[in-house]
């Protein structure tokens, strides 16, 4: 019989990825069944109720409240987690692997800007609803935001920007997942050395690939602008997107601009193109599943992929065609078509689809798109034109690309890029379909994401592929490597252990696409 308990920590508020990886970390303790560490928000406590850990104490918590909510096999166990659950809150750099004496702790961003006085950017990551209050605090006192948090009031939003642009400052957010400014990496960023590109994004995982891609092959950005998810729509009307590009033109280190996003509304795209009209730096764009031919009617270089858009960005950079070989020595692309034959002469009669289990939300939009460009038979949770909605996200049916990132997956759960194993079940599930020929995958590198992406995985994969072979069927395992080997999970390192057991890795994502789509798609 289970015993189940709960710790209220009032009026406390932690960023949420810290509340997972804490959820995540109690849930491995011993003689631990269920545990959810968030805030007391009324759509956390219909979750919570949905999972059996909705307790008569937890009723009265509010949204500025802390929840731990434990189920385990004895009193002892419960307790200890519960513990444990309060030193991590108190005491992060426990969970984070990191060493602090405290030094820099204050209580309000007014009396950090008093104390770092040379500071010019915050970092907010607090509830949706209390962003407005702190943001305009910060822009009153100069400093240009990153706003990490998502669930802003889209009206919110788009006071702050004004604002901001009043005052000659750049907000990248709401919902900024990534950026670099000046060589250093924000929020889920990679290591990149710098050069003379810079990109605007509307797209995390986008500007992730691209900046990546431009390192892979020897160069630099000078700055990477997260916009946030919703810049490019309407009300917004790309105001940092507008004004990232004018940072960028404005910029000394910055030769060429690169911009990514998903398309933006008409209003919005007439606004950018003005803007890109009117630069004196090269821009190169990739709207993904945007309406290129408007861009090349005014002479603005369209990129169709995300590989793409960092080729055209390197070859514009060194002023002329350049050797661009992603592949590395590692798997040569003379090997590509023999090698896709040899799979597909390996797959049984009813073998024929490909299963993408993406955690980069822009990098399963990109597959959904080189996918339809040879198929209809595309299902997805991604709305997207071309794309067949699933009556059930949780089963697959005929070619199906998954945003594992998606609410529908990630409610109450660490996001797949900070906790890779979500992933474990559906790969096992989609390996015991008959019909699954390729287990399409991305890995995405980075600060602040698992730091072993690949291995939170390997013994899983192997066992897709010991399913298959039980029934005498085989399975490609597809794969792309999202980073470099300056982030702290090493690239090449990663792509070895995937190679180990079988798995065939290309060097972008566009390419392992590509790759599934031959062996499967005709």
């Amino acid at each position: 019989m289970s015993i189940f308990k709960a710790l209220i920590e009032k009026n406390t508020y932690r960023d949420s990825v810290l509340l997972m990886r804490i959820s995540t970390k109690l849930r491995e303790l011993p003689g631990i069944d269920k545990c959810e560490v968030m805030v007391g928000t009324v759509q956390n406590k219909k979750f919570l109720e949905r999972g059996g850990l909705l307790f008569d104490e937890i009723t009265e918590a509010g949204p500025s409240d802390l929840i731990i909510a434990i189920s385990g096999d004895s009193i002892e166990s419960v307790e200890h987690a519960l513990k444990k659950g309060k030193e991590l809150l108190s005491k992060p750099e426990l969970l984070l692997g990191i060493e602090t004496n405290h030094q820099h702790v204050f209580k309000s961003i007014s009396e950090a800007k008093e104390k770092m006085p040379k500071a010019n950017l915050a970092i907010i990551s607090i509830p949706g609803i209390f962003v407005k209050r702190e943001a305009m605090k910060a822009l009153k006192l100069g400093l240009n935001l990153l706003i990490f948090s998502d669930n802003v009031p889209l009206e919110d939003e788009l006071e702050i920007k004004k604002f901001a642009k009043e005052k000659e400052l750049l907000v990248m957010g709401p919902d900024c997942g990534t950026a670099i400014i000046n060589g250093k990496s924000l929020a889920f960023a990679n290591k990149i050395r710098q050069g003379g590109i810079g990109i605007v994004g509307a797209a995390g995982t986008g500007i992730q690939e691209v900046a990546s891609i431009v390192h892979n092959l020897g160069k630099g950005i000078s700055h990477a602008i997260g916009t946030g998810s919703n810049d490019v729509r309407l009300p917004i009307g790309g105001i940092t997107m507008i004004e990232g590009i004018r940072e960028l033109e404005n910029d000394p280190l910055t030769k060429v601009i690169a911009i990514v996003s998903k398309p933006p509304d008409e209003e919005t795209l007439d606004s950018i193109v003005r803007m890109l009209k009117s630069c004196k730096k090269p821009t190169i764009v990739n709207f993904l599943g945007g309406n290129k031919d408007i861009l090349e009617e005014n002479r603005i270089n369209y990129a169709n992929t995300l590989e793409e858009l960092a080729l055209k960005s390197v070859r514009c950079l060194c002023g002329g065609d350049v050797e661009a070989n992603l592949f590395a020595g590692d798997f040569k692309e003379d090997d590509l078509i023999g090698t896709a034959n040899s799979e597909k002469n390996k797959f049984s009669k009813n073998q024929r689809y490909i299963r993408g289990l993406y955690t980069g939300g822009t990098l399963a939009i990109e597959a959904c798109l080189l996918l339809r460009e040879y198929t209809n038979n595309i299902f997805s949770n991604i709305p997207l034109k071309g794309c067949s909605p699933l009556n059930n996200n949780y089963v697959s049916k005929n070619n199906t690309i998954l945003d594992m990132g998606a609410d529908e997956f990630t409610i109450g759960k660490p996001h797949p890029m900070l906790e890779p194993e979500m992933r474990k079940d559906r790969i096992i599930q989609e390996a015991r379909d008959r019909s699954t020929a390729v287990i399409l995958l991305d890995f995405v590198l980075g600060y602040g994401i698992h730091p072993d992406p690949v291995g939170a995985v390997l013994t899983v994969l192997s066992e897709a592929r010991r399913i298959a072979k039980e029934d005498n069927r085989h399975i490609a395992i597809v794969t792309s490597v999202c980073g470099t080997d300056e982030d702290p999970q090493n690239r090449s390192e990663q792509i070895r252990k995937l190679r180990d057991i079988g798995a065939i890795v290309l060097p972008t994502n566009a390419q392992a696409v590509k790759f599934a789509r031959s062996i499967c798609i005709n």
